[in-house]
C-alpha cells in the first residue's frame, strides 16, 4: 500500500514538471490566429479579479508588497497595490489593431509585422504577420506593460516601437484585460522615393580658435583655409568661453551657428521611429539667421543648457548665388543630426565641436533622402582640390 502511494506521488511529481516545462514557453503564433492561454504550473494565469484569486496567492502578494516598504493603510490602497504588484507579475491580456500606412495616407499591405507581448524576460508572447488588403494587422497577447513592434516592407524604411501600457498613462487593467480593448493603433511606414548620393560624416570633430569666427566646407569635410583645407564656408561657427566667481568655476561655454545664407537654419524634430529621421525635402518654415547654443555650469551642477537635443535636427542651406535682383538662383541643402560643443584639454586656447551632417551637392535640389550605398566621401579621395 505505502508503495502505491509513493508511486503516485512520483507520477504526480513529473507530471507537473512536464507541464511547467512545456506550458512555460513562450507561444509564437501568426497575429490573425488564435492564441492559447499562457500556462504557468500547468494552470492557466488567474485573471486579476479579486475573486478569481486563491486567498494564499493573495495572502503572498501581501507580503511581497510589504517586503517592498508598502504598508497600505486602506482597503482601497492595498486593494490598489495589490492590482499593481499581479499586473506586474502575471500581466493582462491586450489587444491592438495595427493600421499601417505610408507618408501619404495610403494603406500598405503586404508588411511584414512582429509584435513582442513581454511578461517577463521568461514569459513572452511574439506575433509574426502581415498586414492585410487594408494596411491592418490585429495583435492580441498578455503584457505587463508594454508591447514592442517592427514592420518591415521592401521599397520602404523600416519603423520600429513600443507601446506603455500603464495605469498613469491613462490604461487600467479589468476583468484582466488591459483597457482600452482592441485601440486602433496608427503607423507611418515611409515609403522609399529617391535617395540620393550626399557628402555623410555620422562624426566630425573640429577645433575652432575661442571667439573667432570660423567656416567649415561640408564637401571637403573641413575647416576652411587658414584653420583647414576647406575652400567655402558652408557653416560659421563662434565659439567663446568665459570663466567667473571668486574661483571661477562659473564657466559658460557659448557657440553661435550660422549658414552662409540668410534664414539658412532650420530647427526640426526627428522621426525617432523610422529608419529615415528627416524630412524628404528641404523646406523653410520656421527658418532662422542664426541659432545660439549656451551651456552655463559650476563644478557641481549645470545652470543652463539649450544645446540641440537627440530628437532635433537642422536643416541648413548655403552656397547661395543671386542675380541683380537679389533672387536666389543657386543654392544648397543638408542636414546637421548631431551638434555637441565644448572646452578640451588638449586645445585650450580652442573650443571643440562635434556634428555630424548630410550634404547635397546638387544645386537647387531639396532632397535630403540619402543613400547609405553613395556616401560620395567614399568615392572621392581629395587632394587639396575643390571636390
Amino acid at each position: 500500500m505505502k508503495k502505491s502511494v509513493l508511486w503516485i506521488l512520483v507520477a504526480c511529481l513529473l507530471i507537473g514538471f512536464v507541464f511547467h516545462v512545456f506550458f512555460n514557453k513562450p507561444t509564437r503564433e501568426n497575429g490573425q490566429g488564435k492564441r492559447d492561454d499562457i500556462m504557468v504550473n500547468g494552470k492557466p494565469e488567474p485573471t486579476l479579479e479579486e475573486d478569481s484569486i486563491l486567498a494564499d496567492d493573495l495572502d503572498s502578494v501581501d507580503i511581497e508588497i510589504e517586503r517592498h516598504g508598502y504598508d497600505p493603510s486602506t482597503k482601497q490602497e492595498r486593494d490598489t497595490l495589490r492590482k499593481s504588484y499581479l499586473i506586474a507579475r502575471d500581466g493582462a491580456d491586450a489587444m491592438l489593431t495595427f493600421h499601417v500606412t505610408d507618408s501619404k495616407g495610403r494603406d500598405v499591405p503586404q508588411a511584414s509585422f512582429h509584435a513582442g507581448f513581454i511578461v517577463s524576460d521568461k514569459v513572452f508572447t511574439v506575433r509574426d504577420g502581415e498586414t492585410d488588403e487594408n494596411g491592418m494587422f490585429i495583435a492580441k497577447g498578455k503584457t505587463a506593460y508594454d508591447v514592442n513592434y517592427v514592420i518591415t516592407k521592401e521599397g520602404y524604411y523600416q519603423t520600429s516601437s513600443t507601446l506603455y501600457f500603464a495605469q498613469r498613462l491613462g490604461n487600467d487593467v479589468k476583468g484582466g484585460k488591459w483597457t482600452p480593448w482592441n485601440p486602433t493603433v496608427n503607423i507611418t511606414l515611409k515609403e522609399k522615393r529617391n535617395p540620393i548620393p550626399m557628402y555623410r560624416k555620422g562624426r566630425c570633430i573640429v577645433y575652432v580658435p575661442k571667439g573667432e569666427t570660423v567656416g567649415f566646407d561640408c564637401m571637403f569635410g573641413d575647416l576652411v583655409a587658414p584653420h583647414g583645407k576647406g575652400v567655402t564656408a558652408d557653416l560659421l561657427f563662434t565659439y567663446t568661453a568665459t570663466r567667473s566667481g571668486e574661483t571661477l568655476n562659473f564657466v559658460t561655454n557659448k557657440l553661435v551657428f550660422t549658414s552662409q545664407d540668410i534664414r539658412g537654419l532650420c530647427v526640426r524634430k526627428k522621426d525617432e521611429h523610422s529608419g529615415f529621421a528627416f524630412e524628404y525635402e528641404a523646406s523653410l518654415e520656421g527658418c532662422q539667421d542664426g541659432i545660439v547654443f549656451e551651456l552655463e555650469r559650476t563644478s557641481d551642477k549645470i545652470t543652463k543648457n539649450t544645446e540641440l537635443s537627440n530628437d532635433n535636427y537642422i536643416v541648413f542651406r548655403s552656397r547661395a548665388e543671386k542675380d541683380t535682383d537679389n533672387n536666389i538662383t543657386r543654392i544648397n541643402y543638408g542636414i546637421i543630426d548631431i551638434l555637441k560643443y565644448g572646452e578640451t584639454f588638449e586645445e585650450p586656447n580652442k573650443g571643440a565641436i562635434v556634428f555630424g551632417y548630410y550634404f547635397n551637392p546638387t544645386p537647387n535640389d531639396r532632397n535630403l533622402e540619402y543613400d547609405p550605398e553613395q556616401n560620395l566621401f567614399d568615392k572621392k579621395k581629395f587632394r587639396g582640390m575643390q571636390p
